[in-house]
């Protein structure tokens, strides 16, 4: 089963390749060989124009823009003490993502890692962090984790 990231915020959200970079940079070389990225896609239906929700986990009154990410290429949890560079480096794009996204005008952005097709099903845990203390060692990937990230 793939590993999907949920991202849902009370501000649009980018999609498209996120690297770690800001704007429409193209990645190097050397990212696009590592899979130090992600390719985050809306939730906005293509037959319709209108937006759906990802998960019953995200209050669509609240968090409307949403993104998913395919692959997210994220570092398991257990796997958290033998930090390869590769890893290292996949977290801190998805640090640097969810900053511009705080810049750009959110208050409140939720994270929700799940595999396929299991993004409804019940929460194994819910944290709660403060932007400023955030740092790229509170996003491993944990199954049916809700990170709730707040201003």
């Amino acid at each position: 089963m793939t590993e999907y990231l949920y991202i849902a915020a009370d501000a649009p959200l980018r999609s498209g390749l996120i690297d770690g970079r800001r704007g429409d940079q193209q990645p190097n070389e050397f990212q696009m060989e590592t899979k130090e990225y992600f390719y985050f896609e809306n939730n906005i239906s293509e037959d319709t124009d209108d937006y759906f929700n990802f998960s019953s986990h995200f209050l669509f009154k609240k968090t409307k823009y949403q993104v998913a990410s395919i692959d997210s290429n994220l570092p398991s949890f257990k796997k958290r003490d033998s930090l390869s560079p590769k890893f290292k480096n996949t977290l801190k794009a998805l640090e640097g993502y969810i900053l511009e996204q705080f810049e750009n005008g959110c208050n409140q952005l939720i994270i929700l890692y799940s595999l396929n097709s299991y993004e409804n099903e019940p929460l194994k845990e819910i944290e709660e962090i403060y932007l400023v203390d955030l740092n790229y060692q509170d996003l491993y990937y944990r199954e049916g984790r809700l990170l709730k990230i707040k201003k």
